[in-house]
Order: structure tokens, then sequence, then C-alpha cells
């Protein structure tokens, strides 16, 4: 039987958690324009940008590779700031999801951005996943640089 595991890390972010949500979630396609040494490309394949059901293609670079990923967004939840994805191809890990949570701080002075992965751990694989660590790091280095364009345009 299989186990589920959890991957996850956090990073603190100084721009707002609205505004970090706005343009990971309901402005995707202005990521590229951001930071497009690290995303060149975000297409939809499928649904509306801003909603549950849409199918995204991301090409990204990770480690001097150029790669790309499809995603489903299987959750979104506006007012609280969180995703759920779904990779439909496949992905690092049999059934796995990621999760993307923006906090607000409760001073009001930035944000707190939570990713994890899940998947499932085959009973006879031993240890976690190396891959979701690279990529959760990957993903909080995006959020980095996003926050660094939110802030130098506030």
């Amino acid at each position: 039987m299989a186990q589920i595991q959890r991957v996850e890390g956090q990073v603190e972010l100084k721009c707002h958690a609205n505004k970090f949500f706005d343009i990971w979630a309901c402005k995707t396609h202005h990521i590229p324009n951001i930071i497009p040494n690290q995303i060149s490309k975000i297409e939809l394949h499928d649904g509306e940008w801003d909603k549950v059901g849409a199918l995204l293609k991301w090409t990204y670079v990770l480690n001097d590779s150029k790669l790309t990923i499809r995603t489903k967004v299987e959750e979104l939840e506006v007012k609280n700031k969180k995703m759920k994805y779904s990779y439909p191809d496949g992905f690092i890990a049999k059934n796995i999801k990621s999760h993307m949570h923006a906090i607000p701080k409760e001073d009001g002075s930035g944000c707190i951005v939570k990713w994890a992965f899940e998947y499932e751990k085959m009973n006879n694989a031993e240890g976690d996943l190396p891959e979701a660590k690279i990529y959760i790091d990957y993903l909080l280095e995006l959020a980095k640089g996003i926050d660094a364009h939110l802030c130098s345009h506030a």
C-alpha cells in the first residue's frame, strides 16, 4: 500500500498576499514578463486562466535546462489565497499534487508563501523524493522574483 508523503517549504515576502496571489493565480499569463529567465512561457491549453480546471503548459528553466510541464488547477480559493495543482502528464512521483498558500502577515508588512508537494511513496521506496525538494526550492525562488517585481512597481 502506498503512503502519502509531503515535502514543503515557505518564504517570507515583502509584498502583500493579495498582490502575490493575484499574479500567481489570476494573472498567471504575466509571470513570463516578470521572471523571464525562470519562466519563459505559459500557455492556456483548456479552460480559463483564473478558474478551476484551467490546464496550463509551463516552459521553464531549471538547472540550465529548458523544461515543460502541464498543470491543472484543481482548487482555487481566492478568499483564502490557496491553490492546488495536479499534473495530468505525470511528474516526479505518482499521484503528485502541489499546494500554494499566500498568508498575510499579522502586522501587514508582507506575507508568507508556502508551497507543498504531496505524493505517493511506494512501500519499497526509501527516503524522500529528492526532486520534490528541488522543485519546492525552485517555486520559492520564483516567489522571490515575483516579490521583487511587485515591490519595485509599488
